[in-house]
């Protein structure tokens, strides 16, 4: 069935491409690819081209369904500059945090083991400042989430 439609679009741009001709013969006209035998003949000229479409200006239609943004690409970039440099400060938080407890090792290790007050000090005063990095890289990273879901709204 394809192969019978192909052949069939073939042969008529074939004919398209030829000339047509009307033959008058015994009072009737007929019109033909071929030139007439013995009566009047006059040569057709093909139709003319069909004129190309003109030229149209893309329009951008927005579909209803499609999600909208809050923030426009400028308030957007905002908002991810400053979840970047919340990262960037957390990263440093998190290199404080080993540096505080890298330190109250050291400390712990050099007391005497037998001042048990001695170390509960060091230990409870280091970890006092470690606790309050901790809860603003936790701060941060709540932040960090509000932020990042604004620029996705």
């Amino acid at each position: 069935m394809k192969n019978a439609l192909l052949i069939a679009a073939l042969i008529s741009c074939h004919l398209a491409h030829a000339g047509t001709y009307r033959c008058e013969r015994n009072g009737q006209t007929e019109y033909t690819d071929r030139p007439c035998g013995g009566g009047a003949e006059v040569r057709l000229s093909p139709a003319p081209p069909i004129p190309k479409p003109e030229t149209r200006r893309l329009r951008i239609i927005y579909d209803s369904d499609a999600p909208q943004h809050r923030y426009n690409k400028a308030q957007r970039d905002r908002l991810y500059a400053a979840s970047s440099k919340l990262k960037q400060r957390n990263k440093q938080l998190l290199m404080q945090i080993q540096q505080i407890s890298q330190q109250r090792e050291r400390e712990l290790r050099n007391a005497a083991v037998s001042d048990r007050d001695a170390m509960a000090a060091i230990n409870l005063y280091w970890q006092g400042k470690a606790d309050k990095l901790q809860r603003q890289y936790d701060r941060n990273l709540t932040q960090i989430n509000r932020l990042l879901d604004m620029a996705h709204q």
